[in-house]
């Protein structure tokens, strides 16, 4: 029966921290998908593509005052992080396209 079938996203916890000093927090963790296609049953299938799911969060940027760098200008600004994958069902005409499924900040 087609129904009694499971999906298992595969997606690493931490694959990098993401580091920039001028941002906060200024360490921020994302997550990868592990597989270009899903497992399901226990096997990758290709018909199947693993894509990011990304979370917007807002961080706070700063840069130095021109007139005192020991000062700072902040900002709010929205960022996408990934946080995990999911299975996408398989097209064949996104054959070429199928790495662009990624989070606008990676």
């Amino acid at each position: 029966n087609n129904n009694n079938f499971y999906f298992i996203h595969p997606s690493r916890e931490i694959i990098s921290v993401h580091r920039d000093a001028d941002r906060v927090p200024a360490e921020i963790s994302m997550a990868r998908c592990l597989c270009d296609g899903c497992i399901i049953n226990l096997r990758e299938v290709s018909s199947y593509n693993s894509v990011l799911v990304c979370a917007q969060t807002t961080v706070l940027r700063r840069k130095p005052c021109p007139s005192d760098p020991n000062k700072f200008v902040v900002w709010k600004e929205l960022m996408a992080v990934p946080v995990g994958c999911t299975c996408k069902k398989f097209f064949y005409l996104l054959v070429s396209q199928q790495k662009h499924y990624r989070c606008d900040f990676m």
